[in-house]
């Protein structure tokens, strides 16, 4: 019993704080800590990469330049796909086209998340040479999974303007739009 009174009362001396005070009248005080500001992420190394999204209509691939400042530019190849379900009778084949979409992207903060805003440009090939386009201005946010591979989720309006149907009029298209995306940094 001694031996572990003697144990428990060397462990209690050894978590106890104990503060000495000089007598000297003339104690230097210490210099108080000036408080700065929080830093600014500092920009980081550009880099290089190989995007993949998906939304409803489309699947596309992009390479992808981040300038290391929040910026973010790309270029794009997909598939376009659409089909219509008519209220009888069988469904027609689906429509499939090749589009091209440039987009930049402005990061606005980092923390546990990121998120910015972005806007993608797409032309798409009709089968009768003609060229509908639309725009996706959208905010998105983001998160990187391990080093190097990051997962952007984005929401915004698609605006289509597609080419002159047979009858010879256009209709402007406006739809809400969710597009995942994952982007894989090579350089």
């Amino acid at each position: 019993m001694k031996k572990w009174l003697s144990i428990l009362l060397a462990l209690s001396l050894a978590f106890t704080n104990v503060y000495a005070q000089d007598d000297d009248d003339d104690e230097e005080e210490e210099a108080p800590k000036k408080k700065t500001a929080p830093k600014k992420k500092d920009s980081g190394e550009s880099r290089i990469g190989l995007a993949v999204g998906f939304d409803g209509n489309s699947g596309l691939i992009s390479l992808v330049y981040d300038m290391g400042s929040g910026m973010e530019l790309g270029l794009g190849l997909g598939l376009y796909r659409k089909q219509y379900t008519p209220a009888q009778g069988d469904a027609p084949e689906p429509d499939q086209r090749i589009e091209i979409v440039p987009n930049i992207s402005y990061g606005l903060g980092n923390g546990l998340l990121n998120y910015g805003v972005g806007l993608s440009l797409g032309v798409i090939m009709e089968p009768n040479g003609g060229k509908s386009l639309y725009g996706y201005p959208n905010f998105y946010t983001g998160a990187e999974l391990v080093k190097n591979v990051l997962l952007r989720l984005s929401a915004g309006f698609r605006v289509d303007m597609p080419a002159e149907y047979d009858d010879g009029g256009k209709d402007m298209m406006i739809n809400a739009v969710a597009r995942g995306t994952i982007i894989f940094y090579f350089m």
